[in-house]
């Protein structure tokens, strides 16, 4: 179930775990789920839903990729540590936790998310910091060039071959969700 947007607890009943998933946890929950193509079942009141909460659940780009008519399931296709990482915890220093994930989708487009995991309990973890991400785009998808474009910013960045490298780094806990459309 979607979780985006619901604070408190699960349902709002009381008895429940707190689930207080920020809005950089909300639009990284919703990139791997456009990427998975999963069942997108909503577990928010509509009626009561935070703005910010709306703009990630009705994302139209990010449906779209969720919805593609090739109806491919995507995978983690790369995970990079770094540090000294217990079962995701860092426990001395400075940790990198990334993972690029991609689906395939009609008309030879793809769907990339690069994950920055960063702390496991938490997004302010001093031992996590934002990441640069990259992936080579010839081994992930072919040869070509891809114009590629940020669906949570809603802008087009350009048109890329060889690696791609994200012009920002992504906070921990974040995700950057990306559609590559082959270069006409």
């Amino acid at each position: 179930m979607v979780e985006v947007g619901v604070d408190s607890t699960i349902f709002n009943w009381g008895w429940t775990p707190e689930t207080n998933i920020t809005q950089r946890e909300s639009a990284t929950h919703m990139s791997l789920w456009a990427i998975l193509s999963a069942p997108l079942i909503i577990g928010l009141d509509l009626t009561q839903a935070p703005t910010w909460a709306m703009s990630i659940i009705s994302n139209a780009e990010m449906l779209a990729i969720n919805q593609d008519v090739l109806g491919a399931q995507g995978a983690s296709v790369a995970e990079y540590t770094e540090g000294s990482l217990v079962e995701g915890v860092c426990t001395f220093g400075k940790c990198v936790h990334t993972e690029i994930w991609s689906k395939a989708c009609a008309h030879g487009s793809f769907a990339v998310a690069l994950v920055n995991r960063g702390g496991r309990y938490d997004q302010d973890d001093s031992h996590f910091g934002p990441e640069v991400i990259s992936f080579d785009m010839a081994t992930l998808i072919g040869d070509g060039s891809f114009v590629v474009r940020d669906v949570w910013a809603g802008k087009d960045l350009g048109v890329f071959n060889g690696t791609f490298v994200t012009l920002e780094a992504i906070e921990p806990h974040a995700a950057m969700l990306v559609k590559l459309t082959p270069e006409a």
